[in-house]
């Protein structure tokens, strides 16, 4: 991770247009669009991390917030 801005736009405040403020203004085009049903982008290391504590079977939680963020 190197520290880079993480944004997350609220669905509720997206008019689905398309043409966000911030979207066009990014020159690398990192801003990207989600399904309302997994809202939830997760860093790497941060996916690696909760993976592994999911295998552990009294784990319960970090398999729940897998199944969260992941697509089906």
């Amino acid at each position: 991770m190197n520290g880079s801005l993480y944004l997350q736009v609220m669905h509720d405040r997206c008019l689905q247009c398309n043409e966000c403020s911030i979207a066009v203004a990014c020159p690398t085009g990192a801003f990207r669009r989600v399904p309302a049903q997994r809202p939830y982008l997760m860093k790497r290391m941060a996916l690696a991390l909760i993976e592994q504590k999911a295998l552990q079977p009294s784990n319960r939680a970090a398999q729940a917030l897998i199944d969260q963020v992941q697509d089906p």
